[in-house]
């Protein structure tokens, strides 16, 4: 019997070969034990879902080497990455603990790849560049579609879009959407929202950021769960369709298959968000002083060199005078925000 060359019978990872069942085992061990430590990992079960561990098996599949004479070879960087994607938005800390364990548990490689963390884990702003900007154009359907992403923003003045915007990450081919909070007109405006993200949704030209849209969540439900109804028509064209709410009433809205959602919260406000709705998206922390770290990367060495020591200086300037003396919200920030831009 002929085997398919694209089929997986064996996982290999540095100079272990497992069976695919075997592999598949220890991961799923990996995860229940990870659920079931609520010492060690309490902050696990709060945060993520099945749906996380189920899109990281797809992105670890999507992401290996080609698949040669039915092995699978596995790299510990597509390996932290595929964990990267999927399974962060928490604390560096806490993500390299967990990164450890799922290292030492499901590849049983302990001794030889922790040491190596550091050389592996990308910076936040490089993993989240990444996931924007990836393409996704080959052999798309309903089971490979690309997670929606969600942006948690550590700054005190809820700034993360803005200085994303600044340093080029999120460009003119991005649509944003707020809501005000006014409560004038706050119907309407939610009614606004909902049609542009529809029309957007079924164009698939602009990904669409949502900042502030916790009270119309529930009308993308569908959407955010990419749960879509797939319709073929004779000549083999698909097409996708959600169903969307708007003014109380719901009806399919055909999606594109490259229409990306990027949805912005506030760090302050995960307490408040119920486990399900952030299983739906890839998961991104990040704080100012990454998106300063990132940006400063990309000038010439010297230019880094003076733009910090002027940074510090300022720094130490307003600590001199007291904080309270410069007019901002929050000081401190709106200094390195402006060292971004």
């Amino acid at each position: 019997m002929q085997v398919d060359s694209n089929e997986v019978v064996l996982v290999r990872f540095k100079e272990q070969v497992v069976e695919m069942n075997e592999f598949s085992e220890r991961m799923c061990s990996c995860y229940m034990e990870l659920m079931k430590n609520t010492d060690r990992f309490s902050f696990f079960v709060d945060f993520f879902g099945l749906r996380d561990f189920i899109h990281f098996l797809k992105f670890l599949r999507r992401s290996a080497p080609a698949v040669t004479d039915s092995i699978l070879h596995i790299t510990e960087q597509v390996f932290l990455n595929a964990l990267e994607r999927n399974f962060n938005g928490i604390d560096k800390e806490k993500f390299a603990n967990m990164c450890a364990f799922f290292l030492a548990k499901g590849l049983s490689s302990c001794d030889q790849i922790i040491p190596t963390l550091e050389t592996y884990l990308r910076d936040p702003m490089e993993v989240i560049h990444n996931a924007l900007s990836e393409e996704h154009t080959k052999n798309i359907s309903r089971y490979n579609l690309p997670r929606y992403k969600m942006i948690i923003d550590h700054t005190n003045d809820d700034s993360v879009t803005r200085l994303l915007q600044i340093a080029g990450v999120l460009n003119s081919s991005y649509a944003f959407y707020k809501l005000s909070g006014i409560d004038e007109g706050a119907e309407i405006e939610k009614l606004n929202l909902v049609s542009r993200v529809k029309f957007a949704a079924q164009k698939g030209e602009k990904t669409v950021v949502l900042s502030q849209v916790e009270s119309v969540s529930e009308c993308f439900y569908d959407l955010f769960n990419q749960h879509f109804k797939e319709f073929r028509k004779e000549e083999g064209d698909v097409s996708y369709f959600a169903n969307i709410a708007i003014g109380g009433v719901s009806r399919p809205c055909l999606i594109s298959p490259s229409f990306q959602c990027v949805v912005h919260v506030q760090g302050k406000q995960l307490a408040e968000i119920p486990a399900p709705f952030l299983n739906r998206f890839e998961k991104f922390e990040l704080n100012i002083d990454d998106i300063l770290r990132w940006r400063l990367k990309q000038l010439t060495p010297g230019l880094c060199d003076i733009l910090g020591q002027s940074l510090q200086r300022s720094q130490e300037f307003i600590s001199s005078i007291g904080a309270s003396s410069v007019w901002s919200p929050c000081p401190e920030d709106t200094l390195k925000s402006i060292y971004i831009s």
